[in-house]
Parts: C-alpha cells; sequence; structure tokens
C-alpha cells in the first residue's frame, strides 16, 4: 500500500493447492483482512447489499443498512451459487462478515455494478445502500 498498490487476491489463481484453500474470496478475503488488522473489508457484488428476503421476488425486501450480528439460521442457509438469490454468494458474504465481527472487524457489502453507493459511503460519509456489518461493543 505505501508503493500505490492495491493487492489482488483470488482463491481462484492457478497457484493455489488444495491446502490453501478457503472455500471461497469473500472469507478468503475476510481473513486476509484480518491478518493485516484492516480497519474495513468492502466486498462488492451483484447486490445493494443483506435483505431480509430476495429482493428481486418480494418488492417489500427490506436492506439491513447496518448489523451487529447475523439474522439466526441465516449461515445454515443452503450454499448454493445458482440458486436466483445467490444464496451460496450471500451466505459466503454472511460468513465472511461473522467471521469479522466475531474479530472486532467490520465488512462493508455494496454493489459492485454501480459505484456510486460505494464511493458515497467510503469517500462521503454517507451511508445510502450497502450493508456494514459492524462487532458489537
Amino acid at each position: 500500500m505505501e508503493n500505490n498498490i492495491v493487492p489482488i487476491i483470488n482463491e481462484n489463481d492457478i497457484s493455489s493447492t488444495p491446502e490453501q484453500l478457503f472455500g471461497d474470496n469473500d472469507q478468503l478475503s475476510a481473513n486476509v483482512a484480518h491478518a493485516i488488522k484492516a480497519e474495513l473489508l468492502v466486498i462488492l457484488s451483484d447486490i445493494d447489499g443483506y435483505f431480509d428476503k430476495n429482493p428481486s421476488e418480494h418488492k417489500d425486501a427490506k436492506l439491513f443498512k447496518v448489523l451487529d450480528e447475523i439474522p439466526k439460521g441465516a449461515l445454515r442457509e443452503e450454499v448454493s451459487p445458482n440458486n436466483a438469490f445467490a444464496t451460496g454468494g450471500i451466505v459466503t458474504k454472511l460468513m465472511a462478515a461473522n467471521f469479522l465481527m466475531q474479530h472486532g472487524r467490520k465488512m462493508f457489502l455494496s454493489n459492485g455494478f454501480d459505484l456510486k453507493s460505494t464511493e458515497s459511503f467510503l469517500l462521503d460519509d454517507k451511508h445510502e445502500l450497502g450493508t456494514l456489518f459492524i462487532p458489537k461493543n
């Protein structure tokens, strides 16, 4: 970082061995963030944050803007990346958030296809979309 280089770490890297695998990039990034004592992990996804139910199926889906604990049962959902709500994707993100919160760190989940809300959150301290996971005090 001192040399203006942003490291990109990807579990699917050709040099990965079975002993190095975490299971997904979300949990890998959470472990790296914890290891380097990062203040905040930002995970960009294809969703605007974490909702109480699938927003593409339910118009009344509520975005959780700030969570200090993962909702009961959410970590036990079926992990299946082809699920319409990207359950596999959201579960691994929740697992990453849970790991970081248990270690006193924060995570922000936001849409990577429209970076306006992430930019607003990070640069202007305005939380419009996205979910901030924070540790309990």
